[in-house]
């Protein structure tokens, strides 16, 4: 059939324009549609495609479904589906997962290309954007503020923060060498809820040397919070809810601001070790370290102890005796040394009148003598005895002044 003029050919495409209107279903092979700017074509049916597919410009609408057997391609980049792998790509005519295995893939690409969310019985919208500086931002519409980022190059989590220095900064952007910061005006804060769990919560701290090594914090249904760790049998420390503290127990007796017996407990096992409380100088006065501790916990010898790098230099036993330089005192006070020496040092006294000393020496000597302030003479010699004969000596000398034989009168 022969076309004879315009008009004509515009009555022939109405008459295709209704035929394409009345076919529920359209079936077309070939290697593309192309539609010129202002032209559309109307399909009320379903439509089916084999082939690639290119629709370059004009528009279609399609009521029914459209089935396509090879890639489909609008305007380009614009939208791009690729029959073999599955993908679909925006922006982009290759959509592929790169380095990653994975199918199907979703390829969103642009200089800052994002998904936006409506839930429209919300009113609300939210972004997620991959910045030009390789920061994925997860946003707010109505503040447009960065709720999340994850920087993508460190791997590290913001919230609260655009630039987090921490693996997770919360509040604030944190530091390098921390691997979790929070910053809050108020108080920050960590809750862990373990009310649904009859076990309570817990935080786990691991590290290593030759061993892997376990501390748990931990609290119970009961309200008891504790600290145990792998290497060390029982409970570390512990705390009650009624705020009293215990190391190598969970049941201690109290530690309070307030009260008539307020009492710091440290107890020692039943295999007899002994409860020790250490006072630990600095990496560079390592020989000076302090200990008090309670010795012999399970019998009833034990005595109290004041050490230095676990030597006893003051005891005090169940007796009450007190030993210095010796662990067995034998009276109340008990002093053991090469030249056992005390002091009694008046500061209300006059210059150079203000001590008194008690010494015995290498020789079996008990002296009385009154130092001066320095410490660097002796102004008198009270009393001198000699602890081998009984000899005792009065006067200003050491031993020769004034002798009684036996503390005879003459």
């Amino acid at each position: 059939m022969k076309v004879k003029n315009n008009s004509t050919k515009i009555e022939m495409i109405l008459v295709i324009g209704v035929m394409l209107i009345l076919f529920s279903t359209i079936t077309y092979a070939a290697t593309s549609i192309e539609l010129t700017t202002g032209n559309f074509i109307n399909v009320f049916g379903n439509l089916n495609l084999s082939g690639n597919n290119l629709i370059n410009a004009g528009n279609v609408s399609i009521r029914g479904n459209l089935s396509v057997d090879g890639n489909l391609s609008v305007d380009g980049t614009t939208f791009f589906v690729d029959a073999t792998s599955n993908n679909v790509g925006i922006g982009t005519t290759n959509p592929n997962a790169g380095t990653i295995t994975a199918s199907p893939v979703l390829r969103i690409e642009g200089s800052n290309p994002v998904i936006t969310f409506n839930n429209t019985g919300a009113s609300r919208l939210a972004h997620i954007r991959l910045g030009a500086n390789g920061v994925l931002q997860f946003i707010e519409d109505v503040s447009n503020e960065q709720r999340m980022v994850i920087n993508l190059s460190s791997g590290n989590v913001g919230i609260g923060t655009t630039g987090p220095l921490s693996k997770l900064s919360i509040g604030g952007a944190g530091t390098a060498s921390a691997d979790l910061y929070i910053a809050n005006s108020n108080i920050a804060t960590i809750y862990l809820d373990g009310t649904t769990n009859p076990s309570g919560s817990q935080i786990i701290l691991q590290g290593r040397d030759a061993t892997v090594r376990t501390t748990t914090l931990s609290q119970d249904s009961s309200g008891l919070f504790t600290i145990n760790n792998s290497g060390t049998a029982g409970t570390e420390f512990s705390i009650t809810t009624g705020g009293n503290v215990g190391i190598g127990t969970t049941s201690p007796t109290s530690l309070n601001t307030a009260g008539a017996h307020d009492t710091f407990q440290i107890s020692g096992d039943v295999a007899g070790n002994s409860a020790e409380l250490v006072l630990k100088a600095g990496s560079a006065f390592a020989q000076r370290n302090w200990s008090i501790v309670i010795t012999n916990p399970v019998s009833v010898d034990t005595q109290f102890e004041i050490r230095l790098n676990r030597t006893a230099y003051q005891t005090i036993d169940k007796s009450g005796n007190v030993g210095i330089g010796t662990t067995s005192p034998l009276s109340e006070l008990h002093i053991e040394s090469s030249e056992p020496e005390i002091i009694l040092h008046n500061t209300l006294s006059g210059t150079n009148v203000k001590r008194a000393r008690l010494y015995s020496d290498v020789a079996g000597t008990f002296v009385i003598d009154a130092p001066n302030d320095a410490y660097s003479a002796i102004n008198a010699v009270i009393m001198v005895a000699n602890l081998s004969n009984g000899n005792v000596g009065i006067g200003t000398c050491k031993r020769w002044c004034l002798w009684w034989n036996n503390f005879s009168s003459r």
